[in-house]
């Protein structure tokens, strides 16, 4: 089978003959062969290198040609128009032998087309020169018929024969060279006839023959090379291609193009090395966007996903302007973002290039026709001094992040060797805790409510304790923060509750049982019922009950609270605002609500025998209770005078150090016993 990858037969040769005949063959050879035109570009650098190298020794066999016939033209008195033409043929050859020869380098910045026109010129030439000397050659013979000339007419022919396996990856140049060099002089040997005559030019033909199947099996051989390793090249190509996506994959983020986390440390890892030279140090810094989740809900995805590709395009805008692109910026995931600033030697300089990235950061952004404004905080941690590994100095500084954005004051954060303590009890405190509400041993405690005319004991509210044999005692403060935090705070309510209603059946029937009752639980789902459910089984009346409530708990959602509230009331619970003062609701705002009992927060008891202004404001609070028929009770009472101020102003129930602090639960019901004995 011929090759299908005669690639260039329509571009070398057929446009310079013009012969109708030869285009139909060459085009019914295509055909044949199936040629894939629009691979011909694949072939010609290849075919002109090749060219390049074999046309000089061609050429200068061409020459030595014109020298053999030379001293024959001269010997014989032919036209001395021969000699001429012979001359000058000799001096085009040295012009192209040197061409060919001299521009190699110059070949390399060649365009396809110019190599076209090259690999063009060689076919038209070939076809020429061997037309001039077959057709000289026969002519020669049949006239004279000597057999010097017919020495000169098979060297034309072996010559055209060493032209063309020369010229073999021009296949219209060889096989031209090998059909116009064998027919005139085969022509003349059979034309003068004669047994060997014509035997010879039957073996001429029958090598001519074989010549240019050998020709095209050179062809196919060499363009299948050729393809073969241009696709070797597009493989690698493509094997690169699928190394660099894969790798894009795995070290950057496919929605903003930053770095993500595993290309982060790297970098971090890199920068290490040259602190290690001299270098000054860097800071590696945490950066969060306020409220993201918010605009993700209130506008959608899409919406979400815009905002966090402006967001880095504006931490690389800041990067390129304030650190002349020596600062990294990558994303973390969500609406976290990770940078480096380098040159950062101490907080002071950490804390300034946090206040300037969360500052120029707070500008709008644009989300189709709505513009939002956004705020973000931030966390940093130096190198060396924080930590040497980059998972700890991302981690550290998302913890100097959460630490500020927690207390309120501020967005911006620096890691601290204080922090680091902090956090590490926080971990143990939870853990711990998690332990302790499993085995029970947080504690309920009380703290008797007495009326403040007569002392009598109203009831006690209910306050946790937790003594850890490792942590020693743990303050409520803390590790009730720590369980609404951690989702623990749910459990340790009910477990709580359940070990107060157990005490205070224990109690008189007219002592009742204050219980708080935390924001975190008081918003989930079913709570109320829960609570009630574990009232029913505790066998203590309803009527006994008090459930507290505080003052901003109640704020965050009144609707919801003023629901809730009602719940307990219509089950018979009583209903008290605890730390009524310390928020921002308003005298008004107690007539609406389903209450029993208001507790004055303690940071006006403290003042209230200095301060007139508080005084009127509790005497107020005071008032208004009694006009609503609500009882009133003041906390943080601690000495007489202020428990005499509350008497003069008509509160009736108070609480406090004054009377006593909280107690377990042994020495309650001992404390009940022996009130009730009196």
């Amino acid at each position: 089978m011929l090759t299908k990858y005669l690639v260039i037969l329509d571009t070398c040769g057929v446009q310079a003959l013009g012969d109708s005949t030869l285009n139909f063959i060459i085009n019914s050879l295509k055909a044949f062969c199936k040629i894939n035109v629009g691979e011909q570009n694949l072939l010609v650098d290849e075919q002109h290198r090749i060219i390049a190298q074999t046309l000089p020794w061609l050429y200068a066999l061409i020459i030595a040609e014109q020298l053999l016939f030379g001293p024959m033209v001269l010997a014989d008195g032919r036209s001395y128009s021969l000699i001429v033409i012979f001359v000058i043929l000799t001096i085009f050859c040295i012009l192209r032998a040197g061409y060919w020869k001299f521009n190699s380098k110059k070949f390399l910045n060649f365009t396809q087309e110019r190599k076209k026109r090259d690999l063009l010129s060689v076919s038209v030439m070939s076809v020429v020169i061997t037309l001039f000397f077959s057709v000289l050659a026969a002519r020669w013979y049949l006239e004279t018929r000597e057999p010097v000339q017919l020495f000169v007419s098979f060297s034309v022919l072996v010559l055209s024969v060493v032209g063309a396996f020369s010229l073999y990856v021009l296949p219209v140049a060889s096989l031209s060279i090998i059909i116009f060099s064998s027919v005139p002089i085969l022509f003349a040997l059979s034309t003068i006839g004669g047994g060997y005559l014509n035997a010879l030019a039957g073996a001429g033909a029958a090598t001519a023959i074989f010549s240019g199947y050998l020709l095209i099996r050179h062809f196919k051989n060499f363009s299948e090379l050729v393809l073969s390793r241009h696709r070797l090249e597009e493989e690698k190509i493509a094997a690169q291609r699928v190394a660099e996506s894969v790798e894009r994959l795995a070290y950057y983020d496919a929605l903003t193009d930053l770095p993500n986390r595993r290309k982060f440390t790297q970098i971090v890892r890199k920068f290490q090395k040259g602190t290690e030279s001299g270098k000054p140090g860097f800071a590696v810094g945490v950066l969060d966007v306020d409220g993201f989740k918010a605009i993700d809900d209130a506008y959608g995805r899409i919406a979400g996903d815009a905002l966090l590709r402006q967001i880095a395009s504006r931490l690389l805008t800041i990067n390129e302007e304030a650190l002349n692109n020596k600062g990294i910026v990558a994303r973390l995931g969500g609406d976290e973002f990770v940078f480096l600033v380098p040159g950062l030697e101490n907080v002071s300089q950490a804390y300034d290039a946090g206040a300037v990235l969360c500052k120029s950061l707070k500008n709008d952004y644009q989300l189709s026709d709505i513009s939002i404004s956004m705020s973000f905080s931030c966390g940093l941690a130096l190198f060396p001094c924080s930590d040497s590994n980059p998972d700890q100095l991302i981690a550290r500084a998302d913890l100097a992040r959460k630490a500020m954005k927690a207390k309120g004051n501020d967005n911006v954060g620096v890691f601290s060797l204080e922090l680091e303590v902090a956090h590490l009890r926080e971990a143990k405190v939870k853990q711990a805790l998690r332990t302790a509400i499993t085995d029970g041993a947080v504690k309920p405690w009380f703290q008797p409510i007495v009326r403040i005319d007569d002392g009598q004991i109203a009831g006690f509210e209910s306050l946790a304790r937790w003594h850890d044999e490792k942590l020693g005692h743990v303050s409520p403060t803390e590790f009730i923060e720590i369980a609404e935090q951690s989702q623990l705070i749910e459990q340790l309510t009910f477990d709580l509750f359940r070990q107060s209603l157990e005490v205070a059946k224990t109690w008189s029937l007219q002592t009742k049982l204050f219980f708080n009752l935390s924001a975190k639980v008081l918003v989930r789902q079913n709570s109320v019922e829960k609570m009630l459910a574990i009232l029913e089984q505790s066998g203590l009346p309803a009527s006994r009950l008090d459930i507290e409530l505080t003052e901003t708990a109640v704020m965050q959602d009144s609707e919801l609270a003023q629901l809730k509230m009602q719940k307990f009331k219509d089950a018979g619970v009583g209903v008290a605002l605890d730390d009524f003062g310390s928020g921002y609701s308003s005298l008004g705002q107690i007539r609406d609500l389903p209450l029993d009992k208001v507790k004055i927060d303690k940071s006006f008891i403290d003042h209230i025998c200095t301060d007139k202004k508080i005084r009127n404001i509790v005497r107020a609070i005071v008032q208004l209770c009694q006009q609503l028929d609500i009882a009133c009770v003041a906390e943080g009472i601690e000495n007489l005078e202020q428990c005499g101020v509350l008497s003069d102003l008509g509160c009736e129930f108070g609480q406090g150090y004054l009377f006593s602090k909280p107690i377990s639960a042994e020495k309650t019901s001992r404390r009940v016993l022996l009130i009730n004995a009196a």
